[in-house]
């Protein structure tokens, strides 16, 4: 659930941590520029303390590319290439340990979330990415949902003619197919594992994304179930798909999705698997969530951090409209330019929607199989809290926690390292990933 660990670092700054940053090291991320391409800067600390920076592109196989310019100030950072062909304009964040910024280049303003690299990982190093040749079928394929038109990829085992199918489903924020996050791409790495064992992945862009359609920016978690159920009926009107064997795989707020049609639409929907699925309320998840996120960066929270945070989510829970959900924030959060650029975000339809979601009366509704599966070091869906709740209300429900996995399913070293996702060059445990398909072929006999 990215949505929720936007305003940590001006909780952190406000609660008194400090803003200086050693930017010293190399930094990468991954631009959408209707193609995907891998950025990395190299950045060194002069001895009068100034910073000078290389650029690489790893895709286009250019390295040591000089920048012009490297200025940092606190927790801000803006590199130049080229005397300003090229900008780049981020900040730090305490709480995921990356540089949200924009990339700047012949008046294109691009977003460009930069993590720290280890030196082996430069080149964004993904040992488990699927590479060709594939021993099964790949389609292009489209589906609608009314006027919004997704575009995906099909995967197809290569021997029988009645498939079962899944479709995979990303978590919050706006994501490609393959569900890429800081180098990784886990919904490319599942779609390989499953098609090769005889399962149908449908895999597809959300919206604002590679060839979907443009996103409204007003969208809320029911609208994206409702593109989710179009991926199933898709599937279930092919001919080369068994049309009573289709199910729903949801990472983080794509879960609850899988969820939610689960809950209703029991005729067409067979079964499904929530990884790290929110099962809690969106006001409580997000409380929860933020609390861990401070204890995962070594932040003991404050009696008024709490505090704080349990009174912004109620009051974005319990708000009325977004008019004076506004006037609400401002007054909370006016005084701290930090927070209060923030605003906008929170008083979203979208956000709102969210923190006012609650998952339990969809549980309660649910008959199919179900497999729930989360990480002990989860610092964005608490994996206890949110299984109980699963297995309280499904009846069919088979969860499972794992030790030293976080968010993404990557095995980490330390709990601190939880949220490093770009530092971590496993993209899925493998026993994850065994586990899952177990479940699913046990499923689809």
């Amino acid at each position: 659930m990215k949505r929720a660990v936007f305003f940590l670092t001006a909780l952190l700054t406000l609660l008194g941590v400090d803003a200086q940053v050693n930017f010293k090291g190399s930094w990468g991320g991954t631009l959408n520029v209707g193609v995907e391409l891998r950025l990395v800067f190299n950045i060194e600390k002069n001895s009068d303390g100034t910073y000078s920076a290389t650029m690489d592109s790893p895709d286009q196989d250019t390295k040591g590319i000089p920048c012009s310019k490297v200025e940092a100030k606190d927790d801000e950072l803006l590199i130049e290439v080229g005397n300003g062909v090229i900008k780049y304009n981020g900040r730090y964040d305490a709480a995921k340990q990356t540089i949200i910024g924009t990339f700047a280049q012949n008046g294109n303003l691009i977003p460009l979330e930069l993590s720290r690299l280890e030196a082996k990982d430069k080149g964004n190093e993904r040992p488990q990415e699927p590479q060709p040749p594939f021993p099964y079928g790949q389609e292009e394929v489209t589906f609608n949902n009314g006027k919004v038109t997704l575009a995906g990829t099909l995967t197809l085992p290569s021997e029988g003619t009645k498939h079962p199918a899944v479709v995979l489903v990303t978590g919050s924020g706006p994501q490609d197919r393959n569900e890429t996050i800081m180098g990784h791409k886990p919904f490319l790495l599942i779609a390989d594992y499953l098609t090769r064992r005889g399962i149908a992945v449908l895999r597809y862009d959300d919206r604002g994304v590679g060839r979907s359609s443009v996103a409204t920016g007003y969208e809320t978690t029911l609208d994206l179930a409702q593109d989710a159920m179009e991926a199933v009926r898709y599937l279930r009107n092919r001919a080369d798909i068994d049309a009573s064997k289709v199910g729903i795989i949801g990472h983080s707020e794509g879960g609850l999705i899988a969820m939610i049609n689960a809950a209703e639409h029991p005729d067409e929907v067979s079964f499904i698997v929530s990884l790290a699925g929110p099962a809690l309320k969106g006001k409580d998840l997000m409380i929860a969530q933020n609390l861990m996120i401070m204890e995962t960066q070594g932040i003991t929270p404050t009696a008024e951090a709490k505090e704080m945070l349990t009174q912004l989510f109620t009051t974005i829970d319990e708000s009325k409209d977004n008019a004076s959900l506004r006037t609400q924030l401002q007054a909370m959060l006016g005084n701290n330019p930090q927070f209060s650029s923030q605003i906008p975000i929170l008083s979203s339809p979208g956000y709102v929607a969210m923190i006012k979601m609650d998952p339990t009366p969809y549980l309660k509704k649910i008959k199919c199989p179900m497999l729930a599966l989360n990480g002990a070091w989860d610092s964005q869906v608490a994996a206890t809290e949110n299984l109980a709740a699963i297995k309280k209300y499904v009846k069919r429900a088979e969860v499972k926690q794992y030790e030293r996995l976080n968010h993404l399913f990557q095995t980490c070293d330390s709990r601190a390292m939880s949220m490093a996702y770009g530092r971590i060059t496993e993209t899925m445990a493998p026993q994850v990933l065994a586990d899952m398909a177990t479940w699913l072929i046990k499923q689809t006999k």
